[in-house]
């Protein structure tokens, strides 16, 4: 998919995502939030696994992405969640044999992790319904 795609898709999800369509989405999709190294807002929607306060991601071709590098080490974010904003904290790991790669194969039996599978972990800093809900205008997405 073309860049220009690619922003326009995330577009309209970001939107169904603090709307009344949002029960038509797929379960687990959600959208985080950060402030990048050269001060650019970035909002994106992702696939989540979730327990409890802790959420996994597996990033789909992080050849072909750059966005998951900001979580390299550890990094502040947001996350639109269960309607609402709400912070936590992520990092990047790789492989299939960490915690978080166990959590996103509990939920995804079919799915093949190896040892360069990169995932997502966020934990977040409180639970999502304790959160008071917060205006999801952002700006573009990248």
């Amino acid at each position: 998919m073309t860049g220009t795609l690619a922003r326009l898709r995330n577009r309209l999800v970001l939107r169904a995502l603090d709307s009344a369509l949002a029960t038509h989405l797929p379960t687990g999709l959600i959208a985080i939030r950060y402030t990048a190294h050269n001060g650019a807002r970035i909002v994106l929607p992702v696939q989540a696994v979730r327990h409890d306060r802790h959420l996994a991601v597996l990033v789909g071709e992080p050849d072909t992405k750059r966005w998951w590098r900001h979580f390299v080490g550890q990094a502040a974010l947001e996350i639109f969640v269960d309607g609402q904003w709400t912070t936590g904290r992520a990092a990047i790991k790789v492989g299939a044999s960490t915690a978080v790669a166990n959590l996103y194969a509990e939920a995804h039996h079919g799915v093949s992790l190896t040892y360069n599978s990169v995932l997502l972990s966020i934990v977040l800093d409180s639970a999502p319904d304790t959160v008071a809900r917060i205006n999801a205008r952002t700006p573009a997405v990248r």
